[in-house]
């Protein structure tokens, strides 16, 4: 049976070795919760008692209204996605663009398929895409204008109390937190970090990646990423009105934020946190953001406007710990639009958290620490490719972005055997051009394999 989607492109998927993971990933929708926008089928095929109002104030104002727009994330928040990963033989999936909106029929027999099949498997969020490819798709370019109505009718809607902190706000952090560690947790294919206070309180997450591979080879090698995600869903889980947290996204890509896919699978998961968390994200047009924005108080989740860039601003008053938005170029890809984070901590030693940042977009005083330097970088995107499109391609001017190490610097690089091609040799030698001592890199994948799944940096 064929299955048809509406599909926003949200990444590029590379692997050496082949086919399996050279693609793209989608954020797909069923057909029948969108049609109703695009003037197709009708209302009922959609619509909940529960959601009436929202269709009637699209039907009277439109998708750009402010009226309309101000309870769109309740429908669209409750709809859900599912991922789906699409595997090429060449690079012609070079047509499709980053954001755009695409038709996607689904199905395990490729016969029912018309036009060019691919390989494919899709997924709930939270999940592993199987090792082994067993669903075929084929994927329509949308008519511009419905491509341009999806996309605007995923356009997030900021209100004012998520643009500007309040008093009376929850979280962990306050002016006087003292931090003593930064913890790397190993979790296979994506990089989670917790914030440890000097009292050995866990007051906040950058990032939420719980990807582990699927291959049992890579399992059986690595059964500490299991070990590493299963304790930090304990702690997402444990996070209540007497142990409150802060929580920053770098950007919304599915191997940074699986995790809230896992909890809201688990019975008060994600509502737990509604009431009892603070956010700091970047803006996204992805249903992932709409998802956990509808869950989220606006007065808690602080957002920072896609096309902005900020200088660090003190979490809470707290000087200890910093975040801001880049925005490089003004291009919309999440690893130009992030958001880093930098933290003191109780020893005087300064890390920056990077996420997938390409360098370039860090304001210039964050990539030299005020001329300072750095104890510990976050290397992004695993130690992969720091200067995608636009930023500059000239190899000795991308390598001069690399942020700059104190003498005997950490970096710290992830992955799981299934790399994604991270890391890799040609760019982990400009890090030790620009500073960073090969001895000092904490390859978390390597110690893994050795049993551990945890490393503080203090």
């Amino acid at each position: 049976m064929a299955y048809t989607f509406y599909g926003c492109l949200s990444r590029e998927i590379e692997e050496d070795g082949g086919k399996q993971r050279t693609g793209l990933e989608f954020e797909v929708v069923g057909t029948d919760k969108l049609n109703f926008f695009l003037g197709i089928g009708n209302r009922e095929q959609a619509v909940s008692e529960r959601h009436e109002a929202v269709f009637q104030l699209f039907q009277e104002y439109g998708l750009s209204h402010k009226r309309f727009r101000e309870v769109k994330g309740k429908y669209l928040g409750e709809t859900g996605f599912q991922v789906l990963s699409v595997y090429f033989d060449t690079l012609d999936y070079a047509r499709y663009r980053y954001g755009n909106w695409y038709k996607i029929c689904f199905s395990q027999v490729p016969s029912e398929l018309s036009g060019g099949v691919y390989d494919c498997s899709i997924c709930d969020w939270g999940d592993e895409d199987d090792a082994k490819i067993n669903s075929y798709c084929s994927i329509d370019i949308l008519p511009e204008e419905q491509a341009g109505m999806l996309k605007e009718l995923y356009r997030p809607y900021i209100p004012e109390e998520s643009r500007i902190r309040k008093t009376d706000r929850v979280g962990a952090i306050d002016a006087g937190t003292d931090f003593l560690a930064v913890r790397f947790l190993y979790v296979g294919a994506a990089l989670c970090v917790l914030l440890l206070d000097t009292i050995g309180n866990k007051t906040a997450f950058f990032d939420l990646g719980t990807k582990v591979s699927n291959v049992s080879e890579l399992r059986a090698q690595y059964s500490a990423a299991e070990q590493a995600r299963g304790e930090l869903l304990a702690d997402l889980r444990a996070i209540n009105a007497a142990n409150q947290a802060t929580i920053f996204i770098s950007h919304w890509h599915n191997d940074h934020t699986n995790a809230i896919g896992k909890l809201k699978k688990m019975p008060g998961g994600l509502q737990n946190l509604a009431g009892n968390t603070e956010w700091y994200v970047p803006e996204s047009d992805l249903p992932s953001f709409t998802t956990v924005q509808n869950v989220i108080l606006p007065a808690s989740f602080y957002i920072w406007e896609e096309g902005t860039t900020q200088a660090p601003v003190d979490i809470a008053g707290n000087p200890g710990i910093q975040a801001g938005k880049i925005n490089l170029l003004n291009d919309t890809y999440p690893h130009h639009q992030g958001v880093y984070v930098r933290v003191t901590l109780h020893s005087g030693k300064q890390v920056l958290l990077s996420g997938d940042t390409t360098y370039q977009g860090l304001p210039r005083e964050i990539r030299t620490n005020d001329g300072y330097g750095y104890d510990c970088l976050q290397i992004c995107h695993h130690g992969g490719d720091y200067y995608l499109r636009p930023a500059d391609q000239d190899e000795s001017t991308a390598r001069s972005y690399i942020p700059t190490p104190k003498r005997g610097a950490v970096a710290v690089y992830s992955a799981d055997g299934r790399t994604y091609g991270h890391p890799d040799e040609f760019f982990v030698g400009h890090y030790h051009t620009k500073g960073y001592a090969a001895n000092n890199e904490w390859m978390l994948h390597l110690g893994a394999a050795r049993g551990g799944y945890r490393w503080d940096f203090m």
